[in-house]
C-alpha cells in the first residue's frame, strides 16, 4: 500500500514555500483465516480477512499424512480481490492449507498453515 504525504514549510517574511513529497510504502500482509479445520462435506467455503490491499490470493492445499488415492493437491485463486474461496475437497482426505497474498511489485506473503480434514460421512 502506498501513501503520499505532502509537507509544506512556509516562511512568511521571505514568502518562501517549500513542498516536500514523501512516499510511504507499507508491506503486504497475509490474510487471516479463523474458520473450521474440518468438514463433513466436500464443498468447502473459506472466508478470510484481509490485512492489506492485494490483487489476488491463492489458496493451496496439499495432501497431508500418508493419504492414498483419490486424494490430490488443490489450488484455488481468488478473483477481483475476493476474500472468499470455494474449494472442492475429497471426502476422507486430510489437507495442509495456506493462503498466499499477491500484489505486483511486492513480495508474496504466506499465511500460517491450516490443517483441514474432509471427514467421511458417518454411517449409522
Amino acid at each position: 500500500m502506498n501513501f503520499i504525504s505532502t509537507q509544506v514549510s512556509v516562511e512568511i517574511s521571505v514568502n518562501l514555500l517549500n513542498n516536500i513529497l514523501i512516499l510511504f510504502q507499507i508491506g503486504l500482509e497475509s490474510v487471516l483465516y479463523d474458520g473450521l479445520n474440518y468438514s463433513y462435506t466436500s464443498n468447502l467455503i473459506f472466508n478470510t480477512s484481509s490485512q492489506s490491499d492485494f490483487e489476488h490470493i491463492v489458496l493451496t492445499c496439499t495432501v497431508g499424512g500418508n493419504e492414498l488415492s483419490p486424494c490430490s493437491n488443490l489450488i484455488v485463486q481468488s478473483n477481483d480481490c475476493s476474500t472468499t474461496f470455494n474449494l472442492n475437497g475429497i471426502l476422507g482426505c486430510d489437507y495442509v492449507c495456506s493462503f498466499t497474498t499477491k500484489k505486483t511489485n511486492y513480495d508474496d506473503v504466506n499465511s500460517t498453515i491450516t490443517n483441514l480434514t474432509v471427514c467421511e460421512y458417518l454411517s449409522v
